[in-house]
């Protein structure tokens, strides 16, 4: 799976989701893949840091040198030779840095052991979860349907398989 798609199920909610009206079997698929999420965020985290801190990239902040350099671009013909200099090592060092994590983001990331389960039992799930409090850039956001949307789409083939029509296709 691309990172891109664990860190997004990771930041959409997924850990918040329950599993309490499912079959202990099909219960089970959703704790591993939970665990195997949490095991793979830890390493595009690490990655990630050593990106900022290997690659000489060295910024503390990625969001915040984001911002730093818009607001240095709108006033650019008020800026000195020097913060003129400024600007441009640091949109070198951001520019590395924001290609670099982009690669990242698009690396392959195995997720062991993952089983999907039918889509009967996917929809309890989803059912269960359709309005969860989860935690999103610090923030607890309440009435979030965890399995709407793009962690729905991200999960199908993974945690749970379309239902088949009567000649045997999916549907």
């Amino acid at each position: 799976m691309k990172n891109i798609d664990i860190w997004k199920l990771q930041v959409l909610g997924l850990q918040s989701a329950t599993s309490h009206d499912v079959t202990p079997a099909h219960a089970y698929k959703l704790t591993r893949l939970k665990k195997e999420v949490r095991d793979a965020v830890k390493k595009i985290v690490d990655a990630e840091q050593e990106i900022l801190k290997d690659e000489g990239v060295n910024l503390e902040d990625p969001a915040a040198t984001e911002s730093k350099l818009k607001d240095m671009r709108k006033k650019m013909s008020e800026l000195s030779s020097d913060q003129k200099k400024e600007y441009d090592d640091l949109k070198v060092r951001y520019d590395r840095y924001k290609g670099m994590h982009d690669a990242l983001m698009e690396d392959d990331t195995p997720l062991e052991g993952i089983k999907s389960m039918p889509y009967d039992a996917w929809h309890q799930l989803q059912a269960e979860n359709r309005s969860k409090t989860v935690v999103m850039n610090g923030r607890a956001v309440p009435g979030v349907d965890v399995f709407s949307g793009e962690l729905e789409f991200i999960l199908e083939d993974v945690l749970w398989k379309a239902p088949e029509d009567e000649d045997g296709n999916n549907m």
